[in-house]
Formats: C-alpha cells, sequence, structure tokens
C-alpha cells in the first residue's frame, strides 16, 4: 500500500510538471505563429510563406531564414517530421542568424535581423520542450513496469532534465540578444521552467562560508544617509562623494551568518551570503561574461556561462588553484532586467529621480550589474549620465579625474573616444606624458555605500576583493 502511494505521488509531481511544460510549449507556439513580416519590417509587407522548410538555403537573406523558421515550426504542428530533423535545421538556422548578429556593431543591426534571432532561439525552445514532454510521458507509461526504488526522477530522464536546462538557456538567449518584442514571452516561459526545474538539487557553491573577504568591506549600516534634497546640493556642485548608510533596507545587503561561523584567521571578515542567493536564484540562467584583462585587451572576449559555471570556475575559486592568470568580469549586464526574481534583492535609490526634469519613472534608471573576483578592473572611462555605483559585497578602488583634465588623458578613436588608451595599473609615462597635468580623486568603495559619480568624469575601477557592485544611470539623455 506504502510502495502503491508513492508511485501514484511519483506520477502525480510528473503528471505537474508535463503540465507546465505543456503549457510553456503553447505559449511559444502561439508567438511564434502571431508574427508576421510587417511586425520586423518587411517593406513589401509579406506573410509567413508555405514553402517546406528543406527547401531554403541558410546562406541566403533573413527573409528566406525567418521562412524557413516558420516552416520548422509547421512542420512541428502537422507531426509529420523527425523532431531530431527538425532540431538540426532549426539549430543550423540559430547559429546563422548568431553570426549575423556579430557581423557589424550592435547597434547597426536591423530589426528583421534581432527578431530572426529570437524566433529561432524560441524555436530551439520549444524543441528542447517538445522533446521534455516525451520523454516524461514514456516515463509515465513506463512507470508501471518499474520498481520504485529504481524508477527515474520526476522529469523522467536526465536526459529531460538537461533538455528543460537547454529550453531555458535558449530563452535567455532571445533575451539577451533577441527582439525586444519576444521578452514579455520569454519571462513567462522562464516561469514555468524554472517552477519544474525547482525540483531539481540546488547548485551547490563549495565552502561558500570559507570564502571570507577582509575587513575592509565592513558594512557601514549606522551612517545618517542624505535626503533626496541633501542628495542634490551636493550633486549640483559636479563632484563625486560617497552616500552611506542607503542601501541598509536592501535584501541583498541582509547578513544570516555570524562571524564564528566563518572558518577564517581574520576575525572581521564578511560572507558572501548574497553570492549564494544569486547561485540559488540565478544559477542555471545563462549570462555573458567577460574574460581578459579588459575591452580594450587584444585577447579580451566574451563568454556565455550559467551564473553557476562563471561562479564556481572565476569568483570563488582559490587564486592558489588557478591554473592560469584569466579573469572573469560580468560587467555592465542588465541581470536585474534578464531575470526580474532578483529585482527585490535590491532598490532603485530614490536619488536617481533627481535631473530627469519631471519624470519621476524607473524606467528612466539604467540598472547593471558588477561581479568578479579580486583584481577585475574597468579601463579609464567616462558615461554622459549620473551614475550611482552601488557596493553590495567586497570593495572597490575607484580613481576619478574632472572633466577638465580630458585634454591630460588620451582618449581612445571613436567609437571607443570616451575610453583612455592608457592602463593605470602599469602607466607607460613615455606614452603619456601629459598624464602628469591631471588631478587624481581616490576612494576607497565598501560594502554598503554609494558612490556618486557625475556625467563626464573619467573613472578607472579595480576590484580588492570578490566583488559585487550595481550601478544606477539616469539623465543627461541616457
Amino acid at each position: 500500500g506504502t510502495c502503491a502511494m508513492a508511485l501514484a505521488l511519483l506520477l502525480l509531481c510528473a503528471l505537474k510538471h508535463r503540465s507546465r511544460l505543456w503549457v510553456a510549449e503553447r505559449i511559444l507556439k502561439r508567438e511564434i505563429g502571431s508574427s508576421r513580416w510587417t511586425d520586423i519590417g518587411d517593406s513589401e509587407g509579406n506573410t509567413r510563406g508555405s514553402k517546406p522548410a528543406e527547401k531554403f538555403d541558410s546562406s541566403k537573406t533573413t527573409e528566406n531564414k525567418l521562412l524557413a523558421i516558420y516552416s520548422v515550426n509547421d512542420a512541428i504542428d502537422s507531426k509529420t517530421h523527425d523532431i531530431r530533423n527538425l532540431e538540426t535545421m532549426a539549430n543550423k538556422v540559430e547559429k546563422d542568424a548568431w553570426n549575423e548578429l556579430h557581423w557589424s556593431h550592435w547597434k547597426e543591426t536591423t530589426e528583421a535581423s534581432r527578431a530572426l534571432y529570437s524566433l529561432s532561439a524560441l524555436t530551439m525552445a520549444r524543441i528542447h520542450i517538445l522533446s521534455a514532454l516525451s520523454n516524461i510521458s514514456e516515463s509515465i507509461r513506463d512507470q508501471s513496469d518499474k520498481d520504485l526504488r529504481t524508477s527515474d526522477y520526476f522529469l523522467g530522464t536526465n536526459l529531460t532534465a538537461n533538455r528543460t536546462i537547454r529550453a531555458l538557456h535558449y530563452i535567455d538567449l532571445c533575451l539577451l540578444m533577441g527582439h525586444p518584442r519576444y521578452h514579455e514571452c520569454c519571462h513567462v516561459i522562464v516561469k514555468a521552467l524554472e517552477t519544474t526545474l525547482s525540483s531539481l538539487p540546488e547548485l551547490s557553491i563549495d565552502n561558500i562560508a570559507e570564502k571570507g573577504i577582509r575587513a575592509s568591506s565592513t558594512l557601514h549600516s549606522t551612517e545618517a544617509y542624505l535626503t533626496r534634497e541633501e542628495f542634490r546640493q551636493k550633486a549640483v556642485l559636479q563632484r563625486p562623494f560617497i552616500v552611506k548608510g542607503a542601501m541598509r533596507n536592501w535584501k541583498a545587503m541582509a547578513t544570516k551568518i555570524r562571524e564564528d561561523q566563518v572558518r577564517n584567521q581574520d576575525k572581521t571578515i564578511e560572507n558572501l551570503e548574497w553570492v549564494q542567493t544569486l547561485n540559488n536564484i540565478a544559477g542555471r540562467r545563462t549570462v555573458p561574461v567577460e574574460i581578459g584583462q579588459d575591452y580594450l585587451h587584444p585577447n579580451w572576449t566574451i563568454s556565455l556561462l550559467t551564473v553557476n559555471e562563471f561562479l564556481q570556475r572565476y569568483v570563488l575559486q582559490n587564486p592558489n588553484e588557478k591554473k592560469n592568470g584569466t579573469k572573469a568580469y560580468l560587467a555592465q549586464h542588465a541581470l536585474f532586467d534578464q531575470i526580474p526574481a532578483l529585482k527585490s534583492q535590491i532598490q532603485i535609490p530614490e536619488y536617481c529621480k533627481e535631473f530627469i526634469g519631471s519624470s519621476d519613472s524607473d524606467d528612466d534608471v539604467h540598472v547593471n550589474i558588477w561581479l568578479g573576483p579580486r583584481g577585475t578592473k574597468t579601463p579609464l572611462h567616462f558615461d554622459r549620465c549620473h551614475n550611482l555605483l552601488c557596493q553590495i559585497t567586497g570593495s572597490k578602488n575607484v580613481t576619478l579625474f574632472s572633466p577638465k583634465d580630458s585634454p591630460f588623458l588620451y582618449a581612445c578613436d571613436p567609437p571607443l573616444n570616451n575610453t583612455s588608451q592608457m592602463d593605470l595599473d602599469n602607466l607607460d609615462e613615455s606614452r603619456f606624458p601629459k598624464y602628469h597635468n591631471a588631478t587624481a580623486v581616490h576612494f576607497s568603495l565598501k560594502k554598503g555605500e554609494m558612490l556618486y559619480i557625475p556625467p563626464r568624469w573619467w573613472h578607472f575601477v579595480t576590484s580588492s576583493s570578490i566583488s559585487c557592485s550595481v550601478s544606477f544611470w539616469w539623465g543627461n539623455n541616457y
């Protein structure tokens, strides 16, 4: 009786997860099917064609590739084609669409190219979900013939779980590289997939409590923070300054692990609890990670990793155990837009409502995360907007220069003319003799502190420990 009840519960769980995946697949079918040429920039207003997918060559135009993706989905609906063959065709178009996006500068990509990538990535997600559904159905049919003790995991097989994870990967790629019109659909799909994947074992981070950060990142939560009017009075002077205590109500700043629970000889260290929280919420999500010294270095590149892979390989690895000195940085990424579940961990400072005219909308504020190990850096550059750099974990050293010092800071040629050619960590005085005419301002940004950086102030940022910051950009026609 107990065994039969357990089997019934297992099958009920499988049916529940199958239902969620089925809903996700139906949403994808509707979203892909509802797209029309007029939505994505075909000047002739053509609608979907009926030419079979096999007739299209992926080397042809964006329009033909779009028709191929539509045809693949039509074939899926007809159930007359082998899903593996359709996956091969869709994957070929997805790779071509990815390459098409990278042929030119991002700002020069067309609406049609981004729509093509969205639809190809969504099609790949749909195929992976259909394969997962097929495996679950087979598992349910086979379950009565199996001993419960040897029954597969709730999704049916490891292959099914992997298919669901791959679907999530393609949804993330659509969010990262695709057309914004598909983002809302992606967030709905993510909820369905993550609810299913929540039954998998949690992604772990080894010995997180032992990877402490030294006392330089002590939280200054007792400091009185500036009111909005006090902030404005200081900001109008167009000088950078530190704001303390304004992050004390952020969930990301909450600490539950006591110092005596962290094994480290230094008694005044902080834990990396928010890094663990980030891993729990977003561990399986795919993000663009910068690999290399910085974006001016010839060997710099971007790699797509899951958050868990990035944390394990680069952020939390013991520096003495690293096989090479390769740096990795999750830099200037709109993670909170990609993963709305993380938004509750932070708060957009009320200071960001200053200097934007009559609008008080949070939509006018651009939020990015900056997460990496000790030694990551951002080259000397300036932004044209107001900037609040907020430190969640660890500490950073920031060197700033006034816009008046621009003639002495050797800007790169366009389009990187907001970035200096100089590496302040390894300054070549013979190449940049005018640098000594510039006057530097130095700040050490600690956990719980915000640094206000006025528009067009040059800044060079280095991490002195494992570090996580959030930047808020707004105003000045950002």
